[in-house]
């Protein structure tokens, strides 16, 4: 069975499911998270971690260079409520890179990478 997604439910979701990481397991507790986040605030700069090859319709270079998709949509709008700059980096070769960069925090403050509803 096939099922079809309007953009604003694959929005919605990928929003709750970026917010649980970036803020409940990431950071343990409500202290923590808020001290991550004032500290993307503080740096003026939201820094997203996502997958180095495109995925459409996730992720999408554009003939300018540009990234378009639901991906970087949904990490501008983020950025934008918290009133900051996005950065993208797209050095993780592999989606256990990406693990290990957020997992450091050291390059990357989230990751926004083809989460998808499965079956499975």
């Amino acid at each position: 069975m096939t099922e079809v997604w309007s953009e604003d439910i694959l929005k919605r979701n990928l929003f709750l499911t970026i917010f649980f990481i970036c803020g409940v397991c990431h950071a343990g507790n409500r202290g923590i998270a808020s001290a991550n986040i004032q500290k993307i605030i503080s740096r003026g700069t939201l820094r997203v971690g996502i997958y180095y090859k495109d995925k459409p319709p996730f992720v999408i270079t554009s003939p300018d260079g540009s990234l378009l998709g639901f991906d970087i949509e949904l990490a501008q709008a983020i950025a934008s409520r918290l009133g900051v700059k996005v950065e993208f980096n797209r050095e993780a070769k592999s989606y256990k890179q990406l693990t290990e960069m957020i997992s450091s925090g050291d390059k990357i403050d989230l990751v926004i990478c083809k989460f998808s509803r499965t079956l499975n």
